[in-house]
């Protein structure tokens, strides 16, 4: 599977074009000098999110399918990765593949001149706006268990959260808060060590059995989340050209991949042994309501709080450069400083109000994942592979890209169905 991807050295057009020498064949120009070990931290980083709260409830709906699954979606993503990757080159015969494209959004105006690339960006738009959508849920669910006496509601909680989150978006520069991340990655170990010491502590009443149940509907809810907790197409263009080695690329996907499986399958499993069909959606939510509890609560909000701004970042990016908002300025005479600021507010506004309205983490999590994911990491890339790169594949590597196609429409299509039914039956029943 590996031969296609990995046999010719490579030359980048993409930047640092005065270093391409019509004369020299089969070049390098590597415009990062990451290691393997950097680029794989960098995967892992990304893919380690918020979304690991809601594994255990991912098993508890899926069951043994859903341990599978954490097994086979890696693989699957690892090879899309691959496939996206090698759509930023072209062959240029004895010269080896010359890199051509850096972003989904080039990918995507190649396919298709016209709309492509407006279509994938707006499209990450969503996705991104999603995930600061589930920072807010996270927040107002973990105060409002950690701190029940306090009359206030989640709907309150997950309000403050919001007008906490707001001075941030107005920061220019990512790096003014980017240090702050590594509440982030406490936050997370914290988690993990509360919940594994629980479940060890809980162990003689785990019935291991119930592990073993089969509910197609069940298990379709919990792929949705489990491909939300290890998307990592977003980045994996920026990361291939961070790279000193662009070769290794796979085995640094391959590394954080097999890293996250090692630290989200036990933590999931463990998690539903010790609250069996009870998993809430948010695993915190169900440890006794001690100080342990409130202290990881508590920082996990912070991380959320201080990561909001960074999915809005590049949407506040996109926005500021399209046409339109270039055009409205130009006609409607306003300071900057008012567009600046009515796009974070309404941003921020339209975050909230879905935060309030759809405050199940767990099946907003599985709906998004279904109907999101399998488009950026499976369909997309394995088009455009087929669009762009189809005259140098064989007929097992085009067989292979039209599979991933007729998996990711399933998943996507009865997916979202059956995942969009459970969030509506949840959201009649609160």
């Amino acid at each position: 599977m590996m031969e296609h991807f990995d046999s010719y050295s490579y030359v980048d057009l993409t930047s640092d074009k005065e270093d391409y020498d019509e004369g020299t064949p089969l070049i390098r120009v590597s415009p990062g000098r990451a290691s393997v070990w950097k680029a794989a931290l960098n995967i892992i980083n990304f893919i380690e999110g918020v979304g690991f709260l809601a594994l255990p409830f991912a098993v508890a709906k899926g069951g043994i399918a859903a341990i599978a699954a954490f097994l086979f979606m890696p693989v699957i993503y690892w090879f899309t990765a691959l496939v996206l990757v090698d759509c930023l080159y072209y062959t240029d015969g004895p010269r080896g593949k010359t890199r051509i494209r850096s972003s989904w959004r080039e990918i995507g105006q190649d396919m298709w001149p016209r709309f492509g690339g407006i279509v994938v960006t707006a499209v990450q738009c969503f996705d991104l706006t999603i995930i600061a959508t589930s920072y807010l849920i996270v927040c107002g669910s973990l105060m409002a268990t950690a701190f029940p006496s306090l009359p206030l509601t989640e709907t309150l909680w997950t309000c403050i959260a919001a007008i906490v989150v707001l001075p941030t978006t107005f920061l220019k520069s990512l790096s003014q808060i980017a240090w702050l991340s590594v509440i982030g990655v406490v936050a997370l170990a914290s988690t993990a060590l509360m919940i594994l010491w629980y479940a060890a502590s809980h162990s003689s009443e785990w019935d291991v059995k119930a592990l073993l149940f089969w509910d197609t509907e069940g298990f379709l809810i919990s792929l949705g989340t489990i491909m939300f907790s290890y998307g990592s197409a977003p980045i994996v263009p920026s990361v291939e050209e961070s790279m000193a080695d662009k070769s290794k690329f796979g085995r640094a996907l391959a590394f954080a991949y097999i890293v996250a499986v090692v630290f989200k399958l036990p933590f999931s499993i463990f998690g539903f042994l010790s609250f069996s069909f009870m998993t809430d959606e948010i695993v915190i939510n169900n440890l006794p309501n001690n100080v342990p509890k409130i202290i990881v609560s508590v920082v996990f909000v912070l991380s959320c709080l201080v990561s909001f701004a960074l999915p809005l970042h590049a949407v506040f990016q996109y926005i500021e450069g399209s046409s339109f908002y270039l055009s409205l300025q130009s006609k409607v005479r306003l300071p900057r400083f008012v567009y600046f600021s009515s796009i974070r507010l309404i941003l921020v506004s339209l975050t909230l109000l879905a935060a309030v309205f759809v405050p199940h983490f767990g099946y907003l999590t599985s709906f998004f994942g279904n109907l999101s994911l399998p488009l950026f990491n499976c369909i997309l890339p394995c088009i455009a592979h087929l669009i762009l790169r189809g005259k140098d594949l064989n007929m097992r590597q085009i067989a292979l890209d039209y599979a991933m196609i007729v998996f990711g429409l399933i998943v996507a299509i009865y997916g979202t169905y059956i995942s969009s039914k459970a969030l509506y039956e949840v959201l009649v029943h609160k």
